[in-house]
């Protein structure tokens, strides 16, 4: 089976909480049990430069895959480029999308000083975007794309309704876990535009939360399965 394992954060790469330790273990186990697994992660430059600066040991492998490609975001497009990273030992590979604009920072999510960065629900819509785009580049079919809490929650969103005919997905299933149920990526609603969707899509059956966007919620709405990390 392939499988796509989108996150906003792994080890040993990025890491701010649980979610990047079970980015970092569950794929080497499913690659174990037989299946063929790459993870998908923002490229955060500085960030990257700080964690992989420590590591103790061989570094991962670096290639850039994709140079530039483009990513639809609201009524333009951006450039992207691909990087993967390849551990040594484990043989997983990690797919790092390169937007500089969006992801060249450095912290994850945003400082203690200012708190979120104010463009959070540009930046990781259009990640989810990216990730798509940079499959169909690759013609890589996934039989499961696992996206994982509000960060990659526009990840099955897009694949019910922006890419539900693109032969590439046609018969793609999606599985989103929540790790942290009191993050939910809500947003202002003037941020419909970022998605690309029409307001059809902005109802309280969808991705509407009490007159926002909440991307958790999306997630949560289109995904084939749903399941989280805890018993609670």
């Amino acid at each position: 089976m392939r499988i796509i394992y989108v996150t906003s954060e792994a080890v040993p790469f990025a890491k701010t909480g649980g979610l990047a330790d079970v980015a970092g273990a569950l794929p080497p186990a499913l690659k174990e049990l037989g299946h063929e697994v790459s993870i998908f992660m923002p490229h955060y430059t500085k960030f990257f430069e700080k964690t992989l600066g420590k590591m103790s040991g061989a570094k991962p492998e670096k290639k850039v895959l994709i140079k530039n490609f483009k990513v639809p975001i609201s009524n333009k497009e951006i450039d992207a480029s691909l990087i993967v990273y390849k551990l040594k030992g484990s043989g997983i590979e990690y797919y790092c999308i390169d937007i500089p604009k969006y992801f060249d920072r450095d912290q994850l999510y945003g400082t203690k000083e200012d708190g979120d960065y104010k463009d959070n629900s540009e930046r990781f819509i259009g990640f989810s975007r990216a990730v798509l785009e940079a499959l169909k580049v690759l013609k890589d079919k996934p039989d499961v794309i696992h996206a994982n809490d509000w960060q990659s929650g526009m990840i099955p969103v897009y694949l019910k309704s922006t890419y539900a005919k693109d032969p590439l997905f046609k018969d793609t299933i999606s599985l989103f876990s929540i790790h942290n149920i009191a993050y939910q990526g809500i947003f202002w609603h003037y941020d419909m535009h970022i998605t690309g969707l029409d307001w059809d899509y902005f109802t309280f059956d969808k991705l509407e939360y009490y007159g926002r966007i909440n991307l958790l919620k999306g997630g949560i709405v289109f995904a084939d399965a749903v399941n989280t990390v805890s018993k609670r």
